[in-house]
């Protein structure tokens, strides 16, 4: 069957009928420039042609006048595909047998629409537990206009990340209303160099992510100095309790004190201590100033109460704990970490010493019990108590478990060394002498050094989730010191990648610490 041209297909339409088909717009251009440019007559029917395949598919007449006009050609474009007659198909049949005749198919489009998904993916967003705080601190900050805050989390929870969420909005908040000032200071203070470092890595790496407005950073511990041009910049300073103790009246402090506005306190149940204090109110005295202690331990741990009623004073009593979806506080905030996985199952085995401290204890003024070095030594030479502690390693080398032990002394981590040794196993000491702490903790934490042995040093701004086993070789004298010891394991899964569980062992000589939910609520009575 010969191919029926379009043009022979449409040209017994009329041309009022074909005009139908194209916009008076557009007739009215194309006639304009003939008239004006042009000798010929404008030819519809070429018009028609040229544009078929948008007016086939656009909804107007041009299907039932070829029905009507075109109705010999049109049967024979029909007839190819169909015996059915002309008269029996709908427009739209007719239509469709059009288009294929002349193959005038639109592509579809090769791309998806996407799925849409009706729910955030933040990357780093806070644990429910976290936020709450976060939003208590910032609605009591800026909607209550209180100043003073001391957070209570368990070691592991995130206080650090906590209270980086709360300087961010802090920073925003304050460039939003009254603080305008573009050299604004944040102070945060640390016991070591260690919790300085981390506690600058978490904020660097969060701020630099969701900051909106470039500022510097102040290192301000170990052998860091602070850079004079800081005065001159909104910063976040980091610094060791010791060296600001040392320089904080320096014509340079005292530049950084005019612009701060807040202060953070890390370790907060410190910071009452006499030093402490008189370093913190040079900078809180002005009642601008806004102060967050971070604490897993609010309280001294003495036996007397004066130290504990001072840090609740200190912070105007506004101590924020675990709060649940009511914004209640949670009764037994480590059990409820351990049952949501944030923190680590503990397996507790209280160890009874053989050795019996009879003398070598005395009491200082706030209450502590306080180890004499005869009493220690006796503790680290004993070679039926060092075997206890030897026998525990052993046991856990065996499924490749990274152990922390925190032993007597200096010479104490020397002996247990040399011991390990002889049972073919490798094993570190850092104390307060180690030059290479980083190496070796980074071995630790990502290498084949399975034993770490400390004395005075890991109690704090330790940071290695992995760790399977925590071994407490050594009398302990407050609660806040053991405490501390224990959150080396704590981290689970959900916090860190941590363990699901690990196991702690306390080699008992004359303490007992009781179970760890009391310990960290044996303070709560002296908060209003």
């Amino acid at each position: 069957m010969d191919i029926i041209k379009i043009e022979n297909l449409i040209n017994t339409i009329p041309i009022g009928k074909k005009r139908e088909y194209l916009r008076d717009t557009y007739i009215n251009g194309i006639t304009n420039y003939y008239e004006e440019f042009i000798d010929d007559e404008l030819d519809y029917n070429d018009l028609v042609v040229s544009d078929f395949k948008s007016i086939l598919y656009s909804k107007n007449n041009i299907v039932k006048h070829l029905k009507l006009f075109s109705a010999e050609k049109l049967s024979k474009i029909i007839s190819k595909y169909t015996n059915k007659k002309l008269s029996v198909l709908t427009d739209s049949e007719a239509r469709n047998f059009i288009i294929k005749y002349y193959s005038l198919e639109i592509a579809k489009d090769t791309f998806e629409v996407p799925f849409l998904e009706l729910k955030s993916k933040c990357n780093n967003k806070l644990h429910d537990f976290q936020e709450r705080i976060r939003r208590k601190v910032i609605n009591m900050m800026f909607s209550q206009e209180k100043k003073k805050f001391l957070i209570h989390m368990p070691t592991g929870s995130g206080k650090t990340r906590t209270a980086t969420e709360i300087i961010i909005d802090f920073i925003r908040f304050s460039s939003s209303s009254s603080l305008l000032n573009e050299r604004m200071k944040i102070i945060w203070v640390a016991q070591s160099a260690e919790l300085c470092e981390q506690a600058f890595r978490t904020v660097q790496e969060l701020y630099n992510l969701k900051g909106t407005v470039d500022l510097s950073f102040g290192n301000y511990y170990g052998n860091n100095d602070l850079d004079k041009d800081i005065v001159n910049n909104s910063a976040i300073i980091f610094t060791s309790i010791q060296k600001l103790l040392l320089n904080y009246q320096s014509p340079l402090w005292e530049s950084i004190r005019n612009d701060n506005y807040l202060v953070v306190v890390d370790e907060a149940h410190r910071s009452v201590a006499s030093e402490w204090v008189k370093a913190l109110d040079f900078f809180v005295e002005n009642k601008s100033v806004n102060l967050i202690g971070l604490t897993a331990t609010p309280g001294s741990g003495s036996s007397e109460n004066h130290n504990t009623n001072n840090l609740s004073n200190y912070y105007n009593n506004n101590k924020i704990s675990l709060l649940d979806d009511k914004y209640s506080e949670i009764e037994k905030p480590i059990s409820f970490l351990v049952k949501e996985e944030f923190l680590a199952e503990i397996d507790r085995n209280d160890i009874e010493s053989k050795t019996i401290i009879m003398k070598g204890t005395s009491t200082d003024s706030s209450g502590k019990i306080r180890f004499e070095t005869k009493t220690l030594n006796q503790l680290s030479t004993d070679p039926k108590r060092n075997q206890t502690i030897i026998n525990v390693i052993k046991k856990h080398i065996e499924s490749n478990h990274k152990i922390l032990v925190f032993t007597c002394g200096t010479d104490h981590n020397f002996i247990l060394k040399n011991i390990l040794k002889a049972n073919n196993i490798i094993s570190d000491v850092i104390d307060a002498n180690t030059t290479n702490r980083a190496s070796i903790i980074d071995s630790f934490k990502y290498g084949e050094l399975n034993v770490l042995l400390n004395y005075g040093v890991l109690t704090t701004g330790f940071d290695a989730p992995k760790t399977n086993v925590c071994i407490i070789a050594r009398p302990v004298e407050s609660i806040v010191m053991y405490s501390q010891m224990v959150g080396r394991i704590l981290r689970g899964p959900k916090n860190g990648k941590g363990n699901k569980k690990n196991t702690l062992y306390t080699i008992k000589d004359n303490l007992n610490h009781g179970d760890y939910d009391e310990l960290f609520n044996s303070f709560n009575d002296y908060w209003n």
